[in-house]
This record gives C-alpha cells, sequence and structure tokens, in this order.
C-alpha cells in the first residue's frame, strides 16, 4: 500500500508502475483526500485486464479469453470446446512456473463446469488457483510483478 508521503514526492513515477486499474484507484482514493472513501468495487474483468498487465511487466507469456457482453448485460465467452475453462494460464519462461487460474469476485462461487476443469487439472498433477478478486488484488498484483526468485520465497512461506 502507498503512504501519502510516498505519494507527494512522487506521484508520476508510481503511477507508472502500477497497472491501470490500481493506479485508477490510487489517483480516486488521493482526490479524497486518503480520508478512509473506499473508491467503486472493482469488476472481475477489470481486475483480470489489471492482472494481465501485472503479468506483462513481470515478464509471464499470457492466455486470457476475450469475454463478450450480450444484449441485456450479460457476459459470455465464446469458446471451441466445453465450457468452464480457467480464467487465465501464465508461465514465466525464465522459471519455468506455470499458474492456473480462475478469477472470482464475492460472492460468486465456482460452477459446476469450472469444478470438471479443475478436476480433470488435477488428474493431469496440475493445480488450478481461485483468486479472489478485488479482494486478493494487490497481493496478486506484487506476486506477479516479483522477481523468480521472490516469488518462489513467497510460495515456500
Amino acid at each position: 500500500h502507498l503512504r501519502t508521503s510516498e505519494w507527494s514526492r512522487r506521484p508520476g513515477e508510481v503511477l507508472r508502475q502500477l497497472p491501470p486499474l490500481r493506479a485508477l484507484l490510487v489517483r480516486a482514493n488521493h482526490r479524497q483526500g486518503w480520508r478512509g472513501v473506499k473508491p467503486p468495487r472493482a469488476s472481475e474483468l477489470e481486475c483480470e485486464a489489471t492482472l494481465l498487465d501485472a503479468a506483462l511487466r513481470g515478464g509471464w507469456r499470457r492466455h486470457g479469453e476475450r469475454t463478450v457482453q450480450m444484449k441485456g448485460g450479460s457476459h459470455q465467452t465464446p469458446v471451441k470446446g466445453e465450457k468452464g475453462w480457467p480464467d487465465l494460464f501464465l508461465i514465466h519462461p525464465k522459471s519455468g512456473e506455470l499458474l492456473i487460474v480462475e478469477l472470482k469476485r464475492a460472492p460468486n462461487r465456482l460452477e459446476p463446469e469450472q469444478e470438471l476443469w479443475i478436476e480433470a487439472f488435477a488428474m493431469a498433477h496440475l493445480s488450478v488457483e481461485v483468486w479472489w478478486v478485488p479482494e486478493q488484488l494487490d497481493e496478486k498484483i506484487a506476486y506477479l510483478m516479483a522477481s523468480p526468485s521472490q516469488r518462489l520465497k513467497a510460495r515456500r512461506t
């Protein structure tokens, strides 16, 4: 988290280092004078875009499906295959680390189709992580942008 002193000394530098959504939230919070006014809660799609940006900055190879908004406001992802595929596939080419991630925004839960994919990955000795956004967003951004040695250290603790 940013301290007011960091912001006042170098706001432009701080914002350039943050993925777009975090920079937007920091700006909103700063405009409110750091009085504890919370900005609107980010959507799952906004968090996904921010995580993909953080992964790019952290040197990951990334894959995420593009969601489209349908008439009536619902979102769908056109796919060739079964429903429920995880939201993000991230591979770090230097460390060989693979992250398969399903994003969830409370109070949503895993759908049955998603649970089937998670079970199939488990049978192949691959694990799928469920990341709760925006609650875990800061933690996951820091993880994705950390060096491979810092990530290894974080995984051990």
